[in-house]
């Protein structure tokens, strides 16, 4: 072919590419190759024209032989970054971007390359690599909160807590709405030992949803959130709770004169659902009828209860866990009873000081922070993300870190939550938790439970395989159901006893035993438990 004919065959190709008669455009532009391999025109018409048609792979070979040829080129350069893109090769054209120079450069292309990389890389568990990416991504879209928050979330995988701090404090300041960057740099905190930081970082998103006209702000008329989500889910376990625990606290002097002028209404609600036939665990939607008269007092924070009340004689709560925990224990033997077990466990009676028992007592009691109703079995949650968060629990978890300095200090308090239980129910099935070690304490008496050998934890002499995920222990599956056939054995029976922890490894199987307490607010059933370190 001539020059000519070259010329005339490219545009002929280019209207047939364009007319959609592809088969023949590429024919053409072989021949054109064929006659002069190093055609750049050719090289990446056959390119474009081949990643039009699906076929990425084939396309790289005129695609790179063109840029090879005019290095300089951005539509060559971007093209074959498309190409390497489109193979999933993300990586690949960042780097092939970034040696083809300024000319090549577009923002917009290499921002959505430095993002599939980084996704990539951080899928694969690379994370050294995704950390690269998304540190380049977060310098060209400073003000991006989703990249920020993805970094950080990488790098606190890392375990460069500072780092991630860094990082998720710009998305939170980016996006003071997004939860999710909260919650992380929360764990960032955490795992620093910035304990009363976590608090006052979740208390900006709960206190909000939960608060009432009389907390945080002390009986002021001002308003609160209109209730939604979860705030008007209901349950017989939560509205019998809610009608015991406002009795109690205005049985006490603690409850506002205007809260309990609610009460019959509350109680009223109640008898209807239980009424309606629904089993006590069942969750529900409140009908506006049915809220309206206990909205101000249904699932808010009516009352906070503070465990260092002077009757408690509480020690400032700067004072790192020796307050609080009970000065005659011996650790020593705790340890050695943790180490020689085959699943790692111990029990510890009497793990708080008299004061500290009472003080804790009086704060699940009396605080109305009960809010997670979202368990089947019959029985409600309160979680340090969402004001179960006194310094009383941070000093009893640094006080177990200090006192047990090999098998719970290495690990950072990542989670703490209190159940609390009708008065019978079926118990939770064997399971595992995400964490290093457990920490299990009881709180209700001793005369709550009329057996003593009853009412507490059972712990197999197994732990699940490390390579396990989450949903495969920390739910009822078959494959869990028969592991726990085949290798749990008997397990160890703890009866339920006041004052009484249970430390044992998250490894462990373990499974709460059923509840067959006595009627009384004051003998429900009240465990804490604390998760130290990751598995």
């Amino acid at each position: 072919m001539t020059p000519e004919t070259i010329s005339q065959a490219l545009a002929i190709a280019v209207d047939l590419f364009e007319a959609g008669i592809h088969d023949r455009a590429e024919a053409l532009l072989r021949r054109v190759l064929a006659a002069d391999g190093s055609n750049t025109q050719a090289l990446y018409a056959l390119g474009r024209l081949l990643r039009d048609l699906g076929r990425p792979e084939e396309a790289l070979e005129p695609l790179t032989a063109c840029l090879s040829l005019l290095p300089g080129s951005a539509p060559a350069a971007l093209a074959c970054a498309g190409a390497l893109s489109e193979l999933g090769r993300f990586a690949a054209a960042v780097e092939l971007l970034d040696k083809s120079g300024p000319a090549a450069v577009d923002i917009d292309a290499i921002k959505s390359l430095l993002a599939k990389a980084g996704d990539q890389a951080n899928q694969e568990g690379r994370d050294a690599e995704a950390i690269g990416f998304y540190r380049r991504l977060a310098g060209l879209s400073p003000e991006s909160a989703a990249v920020w928050g993805t970094l950080g979330a990488v790098l606190l995988r890392s375990g460069d807590w500072r780092e991630a701090e860094t990082a998720l404090r710009r998305a939170v300041d980016l996006d003071l709405e997004d939860e999710g960057h909260a919650r992380q740099l929360a764990d960032a905190l955490k795992f620093q030992g910035r304990l009363e930081e976590v608090r006052e970082l979740y208390r900006r998103h709960w206190v909000p949803r939960r608060a009432s006209r009389w907390w945080p702000n002390g009986g002021s008329a001002g308003g609160f959130a209109e209730v939604s989500g979860s705030a008007v889910r209901a349950s017989i376990t939560k509205l019998t709770h809610d009608v015991e625990q406002l009795t109690y606290l205005d049985s006490l002097g603690r409850l506002p004169a205007d809260a309990a002028a609610m009460l019959p209404a509350l109680r009223d609600l109640t008898a209807e659902v239980i009424r309606s036939g629904r089993r006590p665990g069942d969750v529900f939607t409140l009908t506006p009828e049915q809220l309206a008269p206990v909205r101000p007092v249904y699932n808010r924070m009516v009352h906070l209860a503070d465990p260092r009340l002077a009757d408690t004689h509480l020690a400032d709560p700067d004072v790192e866990g020796a307050a609080v925990l009970n000065p005659d224990l011996d650790w020593s033997r705790i340890g050695r009873d943790f180490r020689d077990s085959v699943a790692g466990y111990a029990v510890i009676d009497g793990l708080l000081s008299p004061q500290a028992l009472v003080g804790l007592t009086r704060y699940c009691l009396e605080s109305t922070f009960w809010f997670d109703l979202e368990h089947p079995g019959g029985y409600l949650g309160a979680y340090l993300q969402e004001g179960f968060d006194h310094d009383i629990l941070f000093a009893i978890a640094r006080g177990l870190q200090a006192a047990l300095p090999d098998i719970v200090g290495p690990h950072a308090l990542r989670q703490v939550w209190a159940f609390k239980y009708d008065q019978r129910l079926s118990g939770i099935p064997p399971h595992a938790d995400d964490a290093a070690v457990n920490v299990n304490l009881w709180i209700a008496p001793d005369d709550a439970c009329p057996d003593p050998d009853a009412g507490g934890l059972l712990v197999y002499p197994v732990k699940v395989p490390a390579e396990w995920s989450f949903d495969d222990y920390n739910s009822i599956n078959p494959r869990f159901d028969a592991f726990i056939r085949e290798h749990g054995g008997t397990p160890h029976r703890i009866g339920h006893r006041r004052n009484r922890a249970l430390l044992f490894s998250s490894d462990a199987v373990h499974a709460t035993e059923s509840v067959d307490f006595r009627p009384g607010y004051l003998n429900r059933r009240i465990n804490i438990t604390m998760l130290f370190g990751y598995r």
